[in-house]
């Protein structure tokens, strides 16, 4: 029996406490009064407008509206800032930023704001990625509900999601900018924000189609609210996708005895086998039966650099029945449990709003077929 996934979005709660007023005869000499001065320096406005390398993002957060809140000085902010090479470097130019609506602009800008300051320092070297939110407002969702980012770090290398921070050139490093409001993190390239759900980018992927009729099967045999299809569309959900190509599931209808390896024997395969199949590709932080995932995005820079155990999806579908981990190694790739090599990663950092794939060479397997 197949358990009901429940649906999660992330909320805020936003508490407020309102404290009566002291007078000044009222005071407590021992306690110091709290300096609101805002501090003093430059602000993150001031950085990227004295600095001749940042000419072309100052231009896109003017246009973007941006400026206002990167002066403010009472803001704590961090700022994934590409420089004139980073923007040229995904073909940003002078004449593009002025052609750009500046709605487009603000929207991929955002998305380089954090609402906090972020040092390299803070950021820890475990896998997963960290999960920030962005100022970017998730398409459709309440404002309050913003896209997240994926910052990682690994010795003195730093990502935002896939894209290296603190290096503007090739072999050239950067330290991080420390702003009177927040710090400045000079980032190689533009981080472009996803545009698609993980369901529609799988689906546009012509090298995904036998995954894709996989899924349409296996759809057949699950609950609605947890199909396949549904999980991989929910713009909330934080999946990372081990996705078999084209050719990996043709190998697989010939390994089950089909006759031939036609994407239109998939439909043969039995469903509950399917189920298990695709959700052993799908990978979660945890899954707590019976219903409970913790989600997780995993980037390919973040990947352990030793062999290491990681829970999927079919811990969950599976339960109550033991589910082996697959097994994730950042040089080999991923491993099923019955399977004798490791499935390397040929395409990998796909994003998506809602998570992230790796196209894979081979289907990985939890069980003898």
């Amino acid at each position: 029996m197949f358990t009901t996934i429940k649906k999660y979005s992330r909320g805020a709660v936003l508490v407020m406490a309102v404290f009566s007023l002291i007078t000044a005869c009222n005071k407590i000499q021992e306690v110091e009064d709290i300096d609101t001065t805002p501090p003093s320096g430059p602000t993150l406005a001031d950085l990227i407008t004295t600095d001749a390398n940042y000419s072309l993002l100052k231009l896109a957060a003017s246009k973007a509206g941006l400026m206002p809140l990167l002066s403010n000085p009472t803001s704590k902010l961090t700022l994934f800032a590409p420089d004139n090479n980073g923007l040229a470097y995904a073909g940003i130019s002078e004449a593009v930023i002025n052609a750009l609506p500046a709605e487009q602009l603000a929207a991929v800008l955002s998305y380089h704001v954090i609402a906090q300051t972020l040092p390299a320092a803070s950021i820890p070297e475990t896998f997963p990625n960290v999960e920030m939110p962005t100022l970017l407002q998730l398409p459709g969702a309440p404002a309050i509900v913003k896209m997240n980012t994926f910052p990682s770090r690994r010795g003195n290398s730093s990502y935002v999601n896939n894209i290296p921070v603190n290096l503007v050139l090739p072999g050239v490093a950067a330290p991080d900018v420390v702003a009177s409001n927040g710090v400045l993190r000079p980032v190689f390239t533009v981080v472009m924000p996803p545009a698609k759900v993980l369901f529609e980018a799988l689906a546009s992927d012509t090298s995904l189609s036998y995954m894709m009729a996989a899924i349409t099967r296996a759809d057949l045999g699950m609950p609605d609210g947890s199909k396949f299809s549904q999980l991989l569309s929910n713009p909330v959900t934080n999946f990372t996708v081990f996705a078999p190509d084209n050719n990996a599931f043709r190998n697989a209808l010939l390994m089950l005895g089909f006759p031939t390896s036609d994407i239109s024997w998939i439909q043969y395969i039995p469903i509950p086998k399917l189920i298990g199949i695709l959700a052993y590709h799908i990978h979660v932080l945890d899954a707590l039966p019976p219903s409970n995932i913790t989600f997780s995005r995993a980037f390919s820079v973040n990947l352990p650099a030793t062999p290491t155990p990681i829970n999927t999806f079919l811990k969950l579908v599976n339960y109550p029945n033991p589910t082996p981990p697959i097994v994730v190694d950042i040089t080999q790739g991923v491993k099923g449990y019955v399977n004798p090599t490791f499935s390397k990663i040929i395409s990998a950092d796909n994003n998506a709003v809602n998570g992230v794939y790796h196209k894979i060479d081979q289907i990985m397997l939890p069980f003898v077929p």
